[in-house]
């Protein structure tokens, strides 16, 4: 079998993590048959550790993100901000990407003209009781002020979250 996707390698990214992002996103029911199509000798285990190692609250950060975005700009399905949202609740178990964290912040940019989403929140707080922790969104900025493009060079990018 050849292989069809294999996941960008993230700069200073360790090997054993990619292949271990590819195992988990390619649909392989076992470690053997993603062995097979990687290694001639078909004996390396690919460690899943590195996968484990996630930030929950950068998920739930995220998916907050979007169901806002969705609610405030009353998105319609079959829409940028739907796609991304499938894509992060498929992956759900693993840390997202940090081209989705870019794409739900120029969304963001694009529908949200003039303010922040954290700012167009607020404006909704005055007449509906909002939790707070529903739109802490600091991962995210972080996550966008850290972006980098594909050769590792820092981007600067105004967080729109």
């Amino acid at each position: 079998m050849s292989i069809v996707y294999f996941p960008k390698i993230y700069p200073d990214e360790l090997v054993s993590s990619v292949l271990a992002r590819y195992y988990a996103q390619s649909g392989y029911i076992t470690y053997k048959n993603a062995d097979k199509d990687i290694f001639v000798s078909g004996h390396r285990k690919i460690d899943k550790e590195f996968v484990k190692n996630i930030r929950p609250e950068v998920i739930e950060q995220l998916y907050n993100a979007i169901m806002w975005v969705i609610v405030i700009i009353d998105a319609k399905p079959n829409t940028a901000i739907y796609e991304v949202k499938e894509k992060v609740w498929k992956f759900k178990s693993y840390e997202p990407f940090p081209s989705q964290v870019k794409a739900v912040n120029t969304i963001i940019g694009k529908n949200i003209v003039g303010k922040t989403l954290t700012e167009a929140i607020d404006e909704l707080r005055h007449d509906n009781d909002i939790r707070d922790g529903m739109c802490d969104f600091d991962k995210l900025v972080d996550i966008i002020g850290n972006y980098k493009d594909k050769e590792g060079n820092p981007v600067v990018i105004v967080s729109k979250f």
